[in-house]
Parts: structure tokens; C-alpha cells; sequence
């Protein structure tokens, strides 16, 4: 037993050197959590599944499954049985009918099992609330927001436009994956280069981990405005209309965009990448 926990142990140390640890393939991430928890080591397991769990609707269905009942597996082998039937209970929204396979999980087990089927499973959307900010020309935006649901928040996304203005059309919709700090804050930082006369304009959506939602802190349809107030220094090149058309399309969470902005004869450029800025990529239709 002890060899077999050893080559199990060094089976999963070659799997979570092989590459990126968090890599984008739930099925990836899910095999990676799968080798820990075979190996006995549950630490390990945990982690790998805890970062599953948080983008939990990138998976398919039936993997999403299988998260759920190997988190559960997991909480229950190391004694966390009430986060077992929270597993549990976001299994059985998905999947009524489930049992584990083969019949094969103990009798303490099955009362977890047991106890998550009667319970309520979660349908509502997450609580969505934020202040407006105050805003500046040629200055970042700092956006935060209270986003709570009782099984977890799995994302919120910060959609922001530029309001039209006299000779400058409205901008395009760009938006931000909001970064997740404590007590259910979440926060995003609009570029600086972004922030532009007269005004912004704001709404946000949200959904919990078992994907009910959005939730909406205002709307496409009636969006929360931010009056930017004039710079103090030169114009932004973000007040001219051709930089909201240049830069496009919705833009996503996921990918650190480098935001490259060219200006004058000489060609001379400036970016904006900084540590703790909502992390955006851009698709275009």
C-alpha cells in the first residue's frame, strides 16, 4: 500500500509539472485534481478544484458533474461534510438523478448525499449593488462593486461606453472582468486612456457558481452615467471619436490587454498594463 501511495503521489507531481498548472481545459484541471485525490493528497486536490469551481460554467455539463462530485468526495475524506452537501446540492441542480457510481461511497457518505437532496437547491440570481464614482478625463476609474449569493459569486463583468457627445459619436462597448477581493467586493479599473468628456456610462451583470443569473446593477437600456469632469492637462487621445471606434466590439475577461496608444509626428507611444487593472481581451464580430 505504502509503494503504491508513492507511485501515485510521483505520478501526480509529473502531472502538475507537465505545463501550466492552470491550464485552461477544465478536463485538464479536473484529471491534474483527480491524480491528488487518488494520491491521498488532498491539499493538492482541493486547490486544483477550488479553481475549477470558480469558472465553473466554462465547463461542460457533464464535467461539471464530475467537479461537483469529486469536490464533494474530497470534503468528505478530509471531514468537511457541510461544504459536501453545498457540493452536493449544486450537483443535484444540475443533475436531480445523480448517485455516485457503483453504488460505492459509505454509509456516512450516502447521509451527505441524503441530506442535499432535501434541501432547496439555489435558483436565484447573485445580490448586485455598487456606488457610482466620479470621474476625470486622462485619469483611471475605479470601479467597485457588492456582488453576495449564498453558493458564490462566479463572475461579474463591468460593461463600460463612452455617452456621445457634441461632433463625437458613443463609444463601443468594452468589458471587464472584475477582479474578486473580500467580503464580496469586486473591483475593475476603467484605463485612463478611456475616460473621456462628457460622460461614461456603466451597467454590470453577475452570476453565482451554478450559473443563475444576471444579476444587473443598472442596464444597456439605462446604464449608470459618470460625469468625467475636464482634465487639467492636454486632451486625452481617448476623446477623440476614431479611438472608441479603433478599439471596438465587447471586450472579455481573461487576458491582460496592453493597451497601445500612438500620438504625434514622432510616433512615440504610451501602454497601460498595471498589476490589479480588470484584465480585458477584445473580440471582434
Amino acid at each position: 500500500m505504502t509503494r503504491r501511495r508513492g507511485l501515485a503521489a510521483l505520478l501526480a507531481l509529473t502531472v502538475l509539472a507537465a505545463g501550466d498548472a492552470r491550464a485552461a481545459s477544465p478536463d485538464a484541471g479536473l484529471a491534474r485534481a483527480r491524480v491528488c485525490y487518488d494520491a491521498l493528497d488532498y491539499d493538492c486536490a482541493e486547490r486544483e478544484l477550488a479553481v475549477l469551481r470558480e469558472a465553473l460554467s466554462d465547463a461542460a455539463p457533464e464535467v461539471r458533474v464530475a467537479i461537483l462530485a469529486l469536490s464533494a468526495e474530497a470534503a468528505l475524506s478530509t471531514g468537511r461534510r457541510a461544504q459536501a452537501v453545498d457540493h452536493l446540492v449544486a450537483l443535484l441542480a444540475r443533475e436531480p438523478g445523480w448517485e455516485p457510481p457503483d453504488g460505492s461511497w459509505p454509509a456516512p457518505w450516502r447521509a451527505a448525499l441524503a441530506e442535499a437532496r432535501g434541501r432547496a437547491p439555489d435558483v436565484d440570481p447573485p445580490t448586485l449593488v455598487g456606488e457610482v464614482p466620479a470621474g476625470r478625463a486622462g485619469n483611471a476609474l475605479f470601479v467597485t462593486l457588492s456582488a453576495t449569493d449564498r453558493t458564490g459569486v462566479s463572475r461579474v463583468i463591468l460593461h463600460v461606453t463612452r455617452a456621445a457627445g457634441p461632433d463625437q459619436p458613443a463609444g463601443d462597448v468594452l468589458s471587464f472582468a472584475m477582479e474578486a477581493r473580500d467580503a464580496g467586493r469586486f473591483v475593475a479599473t476603467v484605463p485612463a486612456e478611456l475616460v473621456s468628456e462628457p460622460a461614461l456610462l456603466l451597467w454590470a451583470e453577475a452570476w453565482d457558481r451554478l450559473d443563475n443569473g444576471p444579476a444587473s446593477w443598472g442596464s444597456r437600456d439605462a446604464p449608470h452615467r459618470v460625469e468625467v469632469a475636464a482634465r487639467q492637462d492636454d486632451a486625452s487621445v481617448a476623446s477623440e471619436w476614431w479611438f472608441w471606434t479603433a478599439l471596438g466590439a465587447v471586450v472579455v475577461g481573461g487576458v491582460v490587454l496592453a493597451v497601445a496608444l500612438t500620438s504625434g509626428d514622432d510616433g512615440a507611444s504610451t501602454s497601460h498594463s498595471r498589476p490589479g487593472d480588470a484584465r480585458v481581451i477584445l473580440e471582434f464580430p
